[in-house]
């Protein structure tokens, strides 16, 4: 299936979001796209290999953004710490959908 690159920035009231995954899904069917949060808000999409993005249509769009804590063993949180609403985690409820055409798509999600 052909791929078209996607990448954008994930904010929350405002701010970037600093760690996660974005998980785009063909409505269609077809191969899911993933892609980490980067500090700064940004991801990039991987449907086969690194770069190359989200098969082209209609996609469910999931976020999930968790805070893990410091990694140091003292400091680990009993429960990792939900960055955003849980509802973004389940494209049932997220709300979030994105089309991927052909060519260079930035796709923005900003959270409220």
């Amino acid at each position: 299936m052909e791929t078209s690159t996607v990448s954008g920035t994930i904010t929350y009231d405002g701010k970037p979001v600093t760690t996660g995954t974005v998980m785009f899904t063909p409505v269609g069917g077809g191969p899911p796209a993933t892609g980490q949060i980067q500090q700064d808000g940004t991801y990039n999409l991987k449907t086969y290999e690194e770069g190359d993005g989200a098969v082209l249509g209609e996609h469910k769009v999931t976020i999930v953004a968790l805070d893990m804590g410091s990694g140091l063993p003292e400091e680990a949180a009993s429960e990792p710490r939900a960055l955003i609403p849980d509802k973004y985690g389940r494209d049932t409820t997220s709300g979030l959908t994105a089309t991927v055409t052909d060519g260079e798509n930035t796709i923005d999600f900003p959270l409220e």
